[in-house]
């Protein structure tokens, strides 16, 4: 869940889904860290005690056992399982929308972009187009390397590495999508030649050869698949659950290949619909949205968080007059020590710890005043990278190669992030600084400071009005939180303990990443030299 933030197609899915389905349909229920932690073990009882009954379930069971022997063995350990009344439940069944909806999550510092076009689809197990939309799907896009969204995006445009469409069965509703993951700057491009796509498969009829490869490719597919128990297990479920006929898998590959080219358009006239889709995109949202509004049926765009919840303008409270960015500021530096004591720093060491994918990850930053700094990533003690700005130059040692930077974006973040104690030092680099007013922030009441670099550059530094720290910073390219401040004490020169507090805990959200990071260790002033800031 906190992966979430970063990762385009869990955006993608989770806007769809609310879309698609609607608040009033259990397939439009989005789990968040909010709902899961609402769950209880009395609610996880509750739920099992109501709903699983043995005069609702199946039981299937294939392999080399006779009836006799099986229902014997089934007595043995189900008979005292006592059957009950189990509630049902019907819901709406969800509607495309009359026109195109375009929807954006933000993604943020992306470079890349997911798409997905996509809408509800009534089409039960069993039903008589059931096949027939399978090998019109499999054209378009589903799951064979010629399939039509494949060839025109990747192969002829070299837009995307894979673009894939599906279309199956549910009981209660199922969802058309088409979609792929490309570059920020072909983004509109895409959505284009998606819609074109479903157009052309409408308007014309597919060629011969193109039907031919996915009737084969399903034949086999169904042929294999017969190989596995849990295949023929699931027909025999599928042949009782849903009262198809007892014969359906058996005359499957009879009707796969009756189907014409006149039945591939005349499905897809059915159930593909360019023009009443929920048009879907998590990507940079610096760079993407403008490009989507012709794609909408009323020209706007609609914003949405990472669980597909509609983004509400953040309102903005008023601050007191007597409070300005100054203030707020100030009482944070007073709050985690002092500007005195922090100007007492002259370096400090900062041991992290994080996980990656389950792998423990170290961060090593270094700082000395003023302005070096160093931050080393390792894994099992072996640095995989180093960061370094030696008060000129910014450098990047990596497996991937080294890089020197005097120039740009990434030298002017290092040389921002090398000086110790930027917050005292607004002025000096012609940082502006504005409070914009009060905002909620997960339920805390903070002020907002929007800060303005020399260069225009614009962020947002967030501060609990009640206990005066930092609690969140936010840039174009990531979000930083700050939790659990703690206190570090170091010797002042005078031989007087000086004590300043540190957010123990950071969680940092950029593009592809979400990270906890988790402080195991801060050492000040124990005399780095400048040599240590040497690559």
């Amino acid at each position: 869940l906190q992966n979430t933030r970063t990762d385009g197609g869990s955006i993608v899915s989770n806007i769809s889904r609310t879309l698609a389905f609607g608040d009033e349909h259990p397939y439009g229920e989005v789990t968040t860290e909010e709902t899961l932690d609402n769950i209880t073990v009395d609610m996880l009882k509750d739920y099992y005690n109501t709903y699983f009954k043995p005069n609702v379930a199946y039981m299937v069971i294939v392999g080399d056992i006779d009836k006799d022997e099986a229902k014997n063995i089934m007595e043995q350990y189900f008979a005292e399982w006592e059957p009950g009344d189990v509630p049902t439940h019907s819901y709406p069944t969800p509607e495309p929308p009359e026109g195109n909806v375009v929807a954006f999550g933000e993604r943020r510092g992306a470079s890349q972009s997911n798409v997905s076009v996509t809408y509800p689809v009534y089409l039960p197990p069993g039903h008589e187009d059931a096949i027939k939309v399978s090998v019109m799907n499999g054209i378009l896009g589903g799951g064979v390397f010629s399939g039509r969204l494949m060839t025109n995006l990747r192969e002829d445009k070299g837009y995307t590495y894979g673009a894939r469409s599906s279309l199956g069965t549910n009981p209660l509703v199922s969802r058309f999508t088409a979609g792929a993951e490309v570059r920020n700057e072909v983004t509109d491009s895409t959505i284009t030649e998606i819609l074109y796509e479903m157009d052309r498969l409408i308007n014309n009829p597919v060629e011969q050869n193109e039907l031919d490869i996915i009737q084969s490719f399903m034949t086999g597919q169904f042929a294999r698949s017969l190989e596995r128990p849990q295949t023929i297990a699931r027909f025999a479920l599928n042949i009782k659950r849903y009262d198809l006929p007892e014969d359906y898998y058996a005359t499957y590959l009879k009707r796969l290949n009756d189907i014409t080219i006149e039945d591939v358009q005349k499905t897809a006239q059915k159930y593909i619909k360019p023009e009443n889709s929920y048009i879907v995109v998590a990507g940079n949202r610096n760079e993407v949205p403008e490009t989507l509004k012709k794609f909408s049926m009323t020209g706007e765009v609609k914003f949405f968080d990472e669980f597909g919840r509609p983004i509400v303008e953040q309102e903005i409270i008023k601050a007191d007059d007597d409070i300005t960015a100054e203030t707020v500021i100030n009482n944070y530096l007073n709050a985690i020590g002092g500007k005195n004591n922090i100007k007492k720093i002259k370096d400090i060491k900062q041991v992290m710890k994080t996980s990656v994918q389950g792998t423990e990850i170290t961060i090593t930053s270094y700082k000395k005043e003023p302005n070096y700094l160093k931050v080393e990533t390792s894994m099992n003690g072996n640095v995989l990278s180093t960061q370094l700005f030696d008060g000129e130059k910014a450098y990047i040692k990596s497996m991937m190669g080294d890089q020197t930077f005097t120039e740009g974006q990434e030298f002017e973040a290092m040389k921002m992030q090398a000086i110790m104690n930027l917050e005292l030092e607004y002025e000096d680099y012609g940082i502006e600084k504005k409070l914009e007013g009060i905002v909620d922030i997960n339920g805390i009441s903070s002020y907002k400071i929007k800060i303005t670099s020399a260069e225009g550059e614009k962020s947002y530094d967030y501060y609990d009005v009640e206990t005066e720290l930092k609690i969140k910073s936010e840039t174009p390219e990531s979000v930083s939180r700050y939790k659990d401040y703690k206190t570090v004490a170091f010797m002042g020169k005078e031989g007087k303990e000086i004590k300043l507090k540190f957010p123990h805990k950071v969680y940092q959200e950029a593009q592809q990443q979400s990270l906890e990071l988790e402080t195991l260790k801060i050492k000040i002033n124990s005399g780095l030299t400048k040599e240590e800031f040497q690559m």
